[in-house]
């Protein structure tokens, strides 16, 4: 997420279907997740419980995310009461097993 409002996301694993599991998280479709909204802060753990959630079969060993072209981690990314996070493709990784 960049400050102005745009979160990234790049899963780094083997499964073609963890992609689809950040939409998914972003867009608050999973149940008892809020998912990214207006000031709601990017949070990795969350992300990867998202992930965990939505694909149990999955162990998520780690997820980084980032500004967008800022470097990744595991910090969580907080957002401004106005802005809302959204996704692009270089700024998140998830590591799975």
């Amino acid at each position: 997420p960049s400050r102005s409002g745009s979160a990234a996301w790049a899963p780094s694993c083997c499964t073609p279907t963890t992609p689809s599991s950040t939409p998914a998280w972003a867009n608050g479709e999973i149940s008892g997740i809020s998912g990214l909204g207006l000031g709601v802060d990017v949070s990795p753990f969350e992300a990867a419980a998202a992930i965990s959630d939505y694909l149990p079969d999955l162990f998520v060993n780690n997820v980084q995310v980032g500004l967008v072209s800022g470097s990744l981690g595991t910090a969580v990314l907080e957002m401004k009461v106005n802005q809302k996070a959204t996704l692009a493709q270089e700024n998140i990784t998830v590591t799975v097993k």
